[in-house]
């Protein structure tokens, strides 16, 4: 099995999809994790340790050097959607709602630019987008708390 094969193997096995290990990456997409399960592209030398962290194990399994994947935490990898609870959703709702409440009519202003939404639909999306990414920002601080405790606890 090659590098490409062994990295989707033990993702899926972690039940991660490829947003959630493009996200314990530093990756903004899942584009390159695609690219890379598929073999298009290589992973770098310098990344296979974050790779092997970032799928419980070695990065000899990850090359193939053994067949085990000997897990190298004993934690269960907690999901996007585990990390917020209900008073995220309603913080980031309201939120969207104090921007939206701020503007006039169909128009908000972001980054200094005055947005139009052309039709309802385009603003619900924008709306949408605005409180994934507060949601987005919620579980970078938490899985970064997370880390550091789970570090300094090794």
């Amino acid at each position: 099995m090659q590098l490409h094969e062994r990295i989707k193997k033990r993702r899926e096995e972690l039940g991660l999809s490829q947003d959630e290990l493009a996200s314990l990456l530093g990756y903004k997409s899942n584009s390159t994790i695609t690219k890379i399960e598929t073999g298009i592209n290589d992973i770098p030398h310098a990344k296979i340790k974050l790779f092997a962290d970032a799928l419980n194990t070695t990065p000899s399994w990850l090359l193939g050097l053994d067949d085990e994947v000997k897990p190298t935490k004993m934690i269960k990898l907690k999901r996007a959607d585990e990390l917020l609870t209900e008073k995220d959703y309603q913080f980031a709702d309201a939120e969207v709602m104090k921007l939206m409440n701020s503007q006039n009519d169909m128009q908000a202003s972001y980054g200094g630019a005055d947005l139009i939404f052309e039709s309802i639909e385009d603003e619900e999306r924008f709306k949408a987008t605005i409180k994934q990414t507060i949601l987005n920002v919620i579980i970078q601080e938490r899985e970064g708390l997370l880390s550091h405790i789970l570090r300094v606890g090794d």
